[in-house]
């Protein structure tokens, strides 16, 4: 185990993660690894410091220098392929110190996520099922009910909770929603079963009350196996399959662009996963994020959500850095297919398949990201990806927009040698908590750096996406650095997109605590950034007004309204000190002004699903002396001053 510092942008340190590194290695080949799943013998064997590795009883590595420590652990691990252990031994000399296969990855009883209750017996069927290997088995005596269930669920009165399940065997087969004392809600009996064969039942449940409760499969007086199973609102379904509330926040949110796959997930993913039936799509396993994906949001989805909700899609493509060179044109391929399935007509091949999944008309994906993150690929062979996806890409669509990774050091000789193949540069930034005031500020510095690299550069035209950023906390620090934050991105020409991260998040997830939109099984709330970019949405213009003056640390910037008759002032003030503002205009007259701000009085607070509005939304008016507008701006404040002209 080692710790690992990712390079950060201008020469600061990156982020900081323990990641096990092979002291020793050997490449596997093909008669090793191969899609027939045969089984070898591995064995390992350490005296002392030196440690020996056999496959099939051929010494494959030897390693001395092995650290004497107190503890060592016995680690089995693939990296981006998969592999199945069994009649695992380990000894020390003669003693048999452990035999069989550890408890953690034993198959449990009961699916995991899944709660049984009831006189019944559990099994996992493995190589047994509709999608995967596992199905569940549920037996039941007779005249008696077993069951399994999952939860929390949300059961709101009158909802349509609609759904399908796969089954076979012999009994009686119920689903319902309980309450938390487990008493049925809703209840619906799928009927008696005698089959040998899959087969797929469709039910309906709709529920009298609103409880917290759980969904849940009941065998009466036989054995079933159940697997694929599904349950939606029918509200959610109506809407494409998304949560009704959080769908209503992103749309008050109003993102002109939504980036996806963003992050490290895109490097595992392979996007012909999640198109086609939904029951056709397995699940993966995503090891950096320590989770599983159920591919039930795709490409097309993906669409569907940014049609719902108004926004531009940005496609992350990858260029799968860590696989072998002679992987490199199937890649690419992958690459330009996703163009085609997106732009290309029904009568292309992928074109042809996008319409076979239910979308004729071509998507016309405008904007298209190479990779995420390319520091750890090394600047040479990242150009040369850029290079060669953007010329196949293209050739797919001439239309579209390329946006290549930045934040290499070497970032000016990559603008100058290969600007004409981008038109987004992409970066990224969290600040750190404490960076709340000043990190706007450095980041203005270094975005008039690459507006300059640009201007000297092949392709004048290219524009920054600042397609990841926040700070990293929750509470009112978010907002102050989010008014700071597109203050001043506002003022720069060459800043033309940003996407932040994370925009939703689960409370319960186990990292990341710093998310637009927060949400459980049943609630959500919006954090401060999400807030404060809310008010400077509502209140945007793209007339921008010049001013001189100065502000001291309150940061500023000034608009006219669209239709004219406003001048628009967004107002930081990140400090413990309230501040006056006195605004001098070439207005003849000024018939009234208003101030909607955030001022919480502390940067520690935050809100929470128990109280949402713990930074809530004030008002107040300027006051008008002498044709001045005179405002008095509280200390740790953020918010937008709207000064209304007087027409003669």
């Amino acid at each position: 185990m080692e710790v690992r510092e990712s390079q950060g942008f201008g020469g600061r340190p990156g982020r900081r993660m323990n990641t096990l590194a092979a002291l020793a290695s050997a490449p596997a080949n093909k008669d090793q690894v191969n899609e027939n799943q045969d089984w070898h013998k591995l064995r390992i064997s350490r005296k002392g410091a030196n440690v020996t590795m056999y496959f099939d009883d051929k010494e494959v590595v030897k390693y001395s220098g092995l650290e004497q420590t107190g503890k060592n652990d016995i680690v089995f691990w693939v990296n981006y392929t998969e592999a199945t252990y069994r009649n695992i031994t380990v000894k020390s000399g003669d003693e048999t110190l452990f035999a069989g296969t550890p408890k953690d990855v034993q198959i449990p009883e009961v699916a995991p996520e899944w709660t049984a209750f009831g006189e019944g017996k559990y099994r996992l069927i493995k190589d047994d099922a509709v999608n995967m290997r596992y199905s569940q088995e549920i037996t039941a005596g007779k005249k008696a009910e077993a069951g399994m269930a999952q939860g929390p669920q949300n059961i709101i009165v009158r909802e349509k909770y609609v759904g399908s399940i796969y089954a076979k065997g012999k009994g009686e087969l119920i689903v319902g929603l309980r309450n938390e004392k487990g008493e049925f809600v809703a209840r619906q009996s799928l009927g008696k079963i005698n089959s040998k064969e899959w087969k797929k039942y469709d039910f309906t449940l709709e529920p009298q009350v609103s409880v917290d409760g759980d969904f849940a499969i009941v065998v009466k007086d036989g054995t079933i196996q159940v697997d694929m199973v599904t349950l939606s609102t029918q509200t959610g379904k109506d809407l494409g399959g998304f949560r009704p509330d959080i769908l209503q926040a992103v749309k008050e949110l109003h993102p002109t662009c939504l980036r996806w796959p963003g992050g490290g997930y895109v490097a595992q993913y392979d996007w012909q996963w999640g198109i086609g039936p939904q029951e056709n799509r397995e699940r993966w396993a995503h090891w950096m994020w320590m989770d599983y994906d159920q591919n039930c949001f795709g490409t097309d989805e993906f669409i569907r959500f940014c049609r719902e909700v108004n926004t531009e899609p940005v496609i992350v493509v990858s260029v799968r850095f860590e696989r072998p060179a002679d992987e490199y044109d199937q890649i690419l391929q992958n690459a330009v297919n996703w163009v085609r399935y997106c732009n290309a007509p029904a009568t292309d091949e992928w074109g042809a398949k996008r319409a076979a999944n239910g979308h004729p008309e071509p998507y016309n994906v405008k904007y298209w990201e190479i990779d995420n993150e390319m520091w750890e690929m090394g600047i040479d062979r990242y150009e040369k990806c850029v290079r060669d996806f953007s010329t196949a890409m293209r050739k797919v669509d001439p239309s579209i927009k390329i946006i290549a990774c930045g934040g290499f050091q070497e970032d000016e000789q990559f603008i100058k040698r290969s600007g004409q193949y981008f038109d987004y540069l992409s970066l990224h930034h969290y600040e750190q908590q404490g960076g709340y005031a000043t990190g706007p500020v450095r980041l203005g510095q270094q975005y008039d750096r690459y507006a300059q690299m640009i201007a000297a550069g092949p392709n004048p035209n290219i524009k920054l996406f600042i397609s990841e950023w926040n700070l990293n906390s929750i509470d009112w620090r978010t907002g102050l650095f989010a008014g700071g934050f597109l203050n001043m991105c506002e003022a720069r020409d060459v800043v033309a997109m940003g996407a932040a991260a994370l925009f939703i998040r689960r409370t319960d997830a186990p990292d990341w605590n710093n998310a637009f939109i927060n949400f459980d099984y049943k609630d959500l709330f919006k954090a401060p950034n999400c807030q404060v970019t809310e008010l400077w949405y509502d209140h945007f213009s793209k007339y921008r007004l010049a001013y001189s003056g100065e502000t001291g640390n309150v940061s500023i910037s000034t608009t006219m309204s669209e239709n004219g008759a406003d001048v628009i002032v967004k107002v930081v003030n990140p400090t413990d000190q309230p501040a006056t503002l006195r605004i001098k205009g070439d207005w003849t007259g000024i018939s009234g002004t208003e101030f909607e701000y955030y001022a919480p009085g502390s940067l520690t607070v935050a809100n929470s699903m128990e109280n949402k509005n713990a930074v809530a939304l004030q008002k107040a008016s300027g006051k008008v002396q002498d044709n001045d507008v005179i405002l008095e701006i509280p200390a740790l404040s953020a918010g937008v001053l709207t000064i209304t002209k007087q027409f003669q």
